[in-house]
């Protein structure tokens, strides 16, 4: 027994379509000629700028301004210690640290052991002793 032919397809559906405009927009208006009636006045002119007047001062100052404030007291200078420390030999390599900032420390750098001695008698005939400076040597 023969078989019986498929039934046929349904036709596809249309694309998709966007409903008519039921409200379509008029036609363009050409442009009206202008009427000089119909024009803005011009804006006004700005005002004048007013004259500077200076803010009242409530509390006037009663000094002058170069007497307003006490001079300031210079420091004394300080005396030199004396005598003046004497220059280390070359051998010693010594190298002052922080002396001129904080006055406190002095640091000596030493070559060699055995003229540690000299460097420690130096040390106390120097005026760096005097001012409490410390002494300190690395090798």
């Amino acid at each position: 027994m023969a078989k019986a032919p498929p039934p046929p397809k349904p036709p596809p559906p249309p694309p998709f379509a966007p409903p008519p405009n039921p409200n379509p927009a008029p036609p363009p208006v050409a442009d009206a000629p202008f009427d000089p009636a119909c024009a803005l006045p011009p804006p006004p002119p700005p005002p004048p700028p007013k004259p500077f007047e200076p803010l009242p001062n409530p509390a006037p100052n009663p000094l002058p301004l170069a007497t307003a404030f006490p001079p300031i007291p210079l420091p004394l200078p300080l005396p030199l210690p004396l005598p003046l420390p004497r220059p280390l030999p070359c051998w010693a390599k010594a190298t002052v640290i922080r002396r001129a900032r904080t006055k406190t420390c002095a640091l000596f750098i030493l070559s060699g052991v055995s003229r540690r001695r000299r460097l420690i008698q130096m040390w106390q005939e120097s005026a760096y002793n005097r001012c409490q400076c410390s002494l300190k040597i690395l090798f």
